[in-house]
Order: C-alpha cells, then sequence, then structure tokens
C-alpha cells in the first residue's frame, strides 16, 4: 500500500505495484524496414503524446478511499529502511552495469560548469534519513531523466531515423528513478503511523507546471512539454509529428544528470547502511524520519 499526493491536503492511496513503462523498439533482426520504422513511429508518437507524469504513482497502484485503509500494526522501522537499502544497493549495482552509453568518465574536466546543475538534488553523508525528503528529491531525478528521454527522442526522429543508445538509456535511467521512487513510497507508508494518515500530511507530488521550473538544463526543453504537445496534437498528426524545433541534447546535461543520480544513490545507500547497524543502540527519532 503506497501513500501518495498531489498536494499537502490531498492525497491517494495506492496498492499493487507494477512493472514500469516498457516501451521499447523492438531490435528483431528478423522484422523487416517497413515494420521497423512503423514501431519506431510508433514510439515517438506515443512518447511525445503521453501525458502521464512520470514522478505520480510509480508503482502503478490503484486508488484507495481513506475509509478503506486499516490500522494493521506497522513493520519494525529498521526493516522497512534495510529493504530500502538493500533495492537501492541492487539498483545501483545493476545501473553500473548496464548503462555505458552516457560515459561519465570525463566528467571532473567540466566542474567549471557545476554550477550550471544546482537544481539537481544532491545529499550530504553526515545529513539524517528523511524520507519524504528524500521522496520529492528523487521526483526531480525522474523528471529529469523523462524530459532529456523526450528531447532525444525528438532529435532521433528528425535526424537520425531510429533511436539512439543513448535514449534507451535514458529510458532505463528513468525507470530506474521510478524504481526507487516506489520503494521510498513504500518505505513511507510502512513507517507512517495511521493518525499522520488522517492528518492528511501526504506526499507532496510535483504538478508539471512546477517541476518544469526546475529542471533548468542547457538543452531547451520547451518545444517537447507534454502540455505544448498535447495543444498541437492535430497538427502533428498533420505533419506525421514533424517538427521543426528540433535541438541537439547538450552531452553535459546527460553527463551531469547521470552523475548526481549516481551520487545520490550511492550517499543514500551510505546513510541507510550507517544507520541501519544491527548493532546500532542510537534510539530513533522518528520525527525527523518523517519529515
Amino acid at each position: 500500500m503506497l501513500l501518495v499526493a498531489s498536494n499537502p491536503s490531498q492525497f491517494t492511496l495506492f496498492v499493487n505495484a507494477a512493472p514500469f513503462d516498457k516501451l521499447e523498439l523492438s531490435s528483431s533482426s528478423s522484422s523487416s524496414l517497413h515494420k521497423r520504422q512503423t514501431t519506431w513511429h510508433e514510439i515517438y508518437a506515443q512518447t511525445m503524446q503521453s501525458q502521464r507524469l512520470d514522478w505520480f504513482n510509480p508503482c502503478g497502484g490503484q486508488y484507495l478511499n481513506q475509509r478503506q485503509v486499516k490500522k494493521g500494526r506497522r513493520p519494525p522501522l529498521k526493516k522497512a529502511l534495510r529493504k530500502l537499502r538493500n533495492v537501492t544497493g541492487r539498483e545501483f549495482k545493476t545501473l553500473n552495469i548496464t548503462t555505458p552509453a552516457i560515459d561519465m568518465s570525463d566528467i571532473r574536466i567540466w566542474d567549471l560548469h557545476q554550477k550550471n546543475y544546482g537544481f539537481l538534488p544532491k545529499l550530504k553523508l553526515n545529513s539524517s534519513i528523511a524520507l519524504r525528503r528524500w521522496h520529492r528529491y528523487m521526483q526531480i531525478y525522474v523528471a529529469s531523466f523523462a524530459y532529456l528521454r523526450r528531447a532525444q527522442l525528438h532529435w532521433d526522429y528528425h535526424k537520425t531515423l531510429q533511436q539512439s543508445e543513448v535514449a534507451k538509456e535514458l529510458n532505463a535511467l528513468k525507470n530506474s528513478a521510478r524504481n526507487i521512487l516506489c520503494h521510498l513510497e513504500i518505505a513511507i507508508n510502512n513507517t507512517t503511523t495511521f493518525n499522520r494518515i488522517q492528518s492528511n500530511l501526504a506526499i507532496l507530488t510535483f504538478k508539471r507546471t512546477t517541476m518544469e521550473k526546475k529542471l533548468k538544463f542547457q538543452t531547451p526543453l520547451k518545444h517537447i512539454s507534454p502540455a505544448l504537445w498535447k495543444s498541437n496534437v492535430a497538427q502533428q498528426q498533420q505533419q506525421h509529428y514533424r517538427n521543426e524545433r528540433t535541438y541537439e541534447v547538450n552531452p553535459l546535461d546527460l553527463k551531469f544528470t547521470k552523475s548526481h543520480y549516481f551520487n545520490f544513490l550511492r550517499k543514500m545507500i551510505k546513510i541507510l547502511r550507517i544507520n541501519t547497524k544491527r548493532k546500532d543502540k542510537r534510539v530513533w527519532q522518528t520525527r525527523q524520519i518523517l519529515n
């Protein structure tokens, strides 16, 4: 059962975690060229027309009314945090093996551009566990990868006529961030008292307009905004989804976003490991954890 909300005064409950977006280009060698082009066209069209908030309801649950929520006993706090730590650790290891397209090896030579990416969340190793704050931070990473992927797909569609490895990796990174976001919601739900649920102190979910203002990438993103795409859908269909405003994705946007996300996961794992040691006799302050 997952607790999510669109604003601080309104919340919904979701259950039944579901798989993430798996819309991918088929690479079957037996498919004809025409079939591959049609599939690629459909991927592009469906992605650009989608109005879904990628950072909302990442577990793909169903709505439950507040009255349906039972006062069941919550799992031990550390047990919930250890599960989050283990899931995050596995996710981080998988990403290190499966995402080679966006090269971060030379990230240090671009340190002068670090100031341009202050909007990407960071963690300090001496910070306390704050699940709701981490949840808000992770939403920004989901949105960052989602919007950069839209921009990359738009460029691929008009310039290379096939989905690039960078676009595929951005999709994998987006799904990774959605996975972590989902498990943050599980951890929050498992460490939230029934009285807190009744007080409507639920999880904040950013609106699209708010999120788009937060994403200050060097790559222009306004032309691939889902809101704009929706308003121009008829015109887009007439032009076979052709749009003259096409910009190449800034390589530094890709490098810094991936680098910041990896660093965020790495420090998140360390903070959880430090504070969930079995021999740790520290008394937990629930108020700090649920901030």
